[in-house]
């Protein structure tokens, strides 16, 4: 859980940096701490340590990343004081439920097939099933870069100049 909030903050970090199109930061970014969490992971692992401590160590990692890295970068763009208002919430709550109904769905469309093959032919072809399933996770990792590099741009094209998204 540590570790998922800390990569949510950087996610958030990710936000404001893609706004900005600083994308080649939020690259090297996830590049990095990409590697952490295989180094940091494998030296508690290979410490003997368990995965929970492993796990944490990764969490510190990137905990460490997060400070020395992405806010610093974050915060030479804007601000990065959150706002707990009771309204700023409420809007916030209706403009991110298509989206959040939309990752439900996605959730729900990766993950029932496993439960549905566990549950009927067993955790070994569940574990083979993943190893299958994950050749698609990495061919769409070149197409969700893709995404991500041209998506503000695009946006912003969409909103003030159509002829140009068009181009």
């Amino acid at each position: 859980a540590l570790a998922k909030g800390i990569e949510s903050v950087s996610d958030v970090v990710f936000g404001l940096l893609q706004q900005h199109e600083d994308l080649r930061r939020v690259a090297l970014s996830m590049l990095a701490k990409g590697v952490l969490s295989v180094a940091s992971m494998a030296l508690g692992l290979w410490l003997g340590l368990g995965l929970v401590v492993a796990t944490a160590l990764m969490a510190a990692t990137w905990a460490v990343w997060l400070v020395a890295y992405d806010l610093p970068a974050a915060r030479r763009l804007g601000s990065l004081r959150p706002s707990f208002g009771p309204r700023a919430l409420g809007a916030l709550a209706w403009l991110a439920l298509p989206l959040g109904i939309g990752a439900g769905l996605q959730s729900l469309m990766t993950n029932v097939p496993r439960y549905a093959l566990e549950a009927h032919a067993g955790p070994a072809a569940l574990g083979w099933f993943a190893a299958i399933a994950y050749l698609v996770s990495a061919g769409n990792q070149p197409v969700m870069a893709l995404w991500a590099a041209a998506g503000p741009r695009l946006a912003k094209l969409f909103v003030a100049d159509r002829a140009g998204y068009g181009r």
